[in-house]
């Protein structure tokens, strides 16, 4: 018979630094499920991404800006 083991243990299990006992009960009752918990760290990264796709695009444009000057 397999044991059922919960979300906030099985984030405990991992070992993760500055995640201990509160915190991963706090992550489990706000994501309810490993499904969700990647989801949101995904959407997090893709934001990152469009962050740092954003401050490229500006960049170039104030190197473009600069030449045309």
């Amino acid at each position: 018979k397999a044991r059922h083991v919960t979300l906030a243990r099985f984030l405990v299990s991992l070992s993760i630094p500055q995640v201990g006992e509160e915190t991963a009960y706090l992550l489990a009752d706000t994501f309810k499920s490993i499904e969700n918990l990647k989801d949101a760290e995904k959407a997090e990264r893709d934001r990152e991404q469009s962050r740092q796709d954003m401050l490229v695009d500006l960049a170039i444009d104030g190197i473009e800006l600069a030449r045309a000057s």
